[in-house]
């Protein structure tokens, strides 16, 4: 009796579910997302982390209205990497003009959230597609965080020109182990001759105006003692050259996006 209960409430539930039809997301970002409940219209925003509990782009998910506490499915998320989701958040805080400043902070981190999505591509994506030992990749990945995790702006756009300039292929867990483990070795900055000897003459100049990006200098006037505050102006001019520049070296290298699967069906 209490097993035809419960079966008859969880049909009746199922039912009630499928009635509701898939609430488009009104508006997302990083962080959060927004969807209006179909029930009472309630206006709900919605913490990946927190509410969600997942950082996955949102296809189908059931949740709860904050005020009327009934269940409806989201769906319709974006699917776009970190780095591009920290330029959009700009055009918000351009908006409200209290926050400007958190755009040189977005800006500057966009350039190192990419430099660090194409480590993990050549070092765990890629290497992924040969053998698919998950147990090591997830142990690369922890080995490739610890070994970044203090690198700043500089650091690590010495380490993306180095191996983007290097174009090694890894094959193996234990080249990628030991690769990594000298990650942290002292690089120099590489010359604009050095750089004009790539055999990609269209990569070559991508990389130079990588080398002299505006959105490092204006965050530094930002966070250090000077305290900066940005014009609008000069946000616009450089969230322009940063999502120009990264869009192209995306495409260039193709740098997807932090979803392995689009790196499996690559040529060796």
């Amino acid at each position: 009796m209490i097993l035809f209960a419960w079966w008859c409430r969880s049909s009746y539930w199922k039912g009630k579910m499928k009635a509701i039809p898939n609430v488009r997301i009104k508006r997302a970002t990083l962080e959060a997302v927004d969807a209006d409940c179909p029930h009472c219209d309630y206006p709900n925003t919605f913490n990946r982390i927190t509410d969600l509990k997942d950082l996955t782009p949102i296809s189908y998910k059931e949740v709860l209205c904050d005020k009327c506490k009934k269940r409806f499915p989201i769906g319709g998320d974006n699917v776009i990497p970190v780095w591009h989701w920290l330029i959009r958040d700009c055009f918000e805080l351009k908006e409200d003009k209290r926050f400007r400043h958190y755009c040189a902070l977005n800006l500057c981190q966009a350039f190192e959230a990419f430099f660090f999505l194409y480590l993990k591509v050549i070092f765990l994506f890629r290497p992924y597609r040969v053998d698919h030992d998950t147990k090591k990749s997830n142990e690369m990945e922890e080995l490739l965080y610890e070994n970044t995790k203090q690198h700043t702006f500089p650091k690590m756009r010495k380490l993306f020109l180095h191996y983007v300039l290097a174009n090694r292929k890894f094959s193996t867990w234990e080249e990628v182990r030991s690769e990594i483990s000298l990650i942290s070795k002292n690089r120099k900055l590489p010359k604009d001759e050095f750089i004009d000897q790539h055999s990609d003459p269209k990569l070559s100049k991508l990389l130079k105006e990588l080398k002299g990006v505006r959105a490092p200098c204006l965050r530094n006037k930002v966070v250090h003692k000077h305290v900066k505050l940005p014009t609008v102006e000069e946000i616009d001019l450089v969230e322009t050259e940063t999502e120009t520049l990264l869009d192209s070296l995306s495409s260039h290298l193709g740098i997807y996006g932090d979803d392995p699967n689009h790196y499996m069906n690559e040529p060796n």
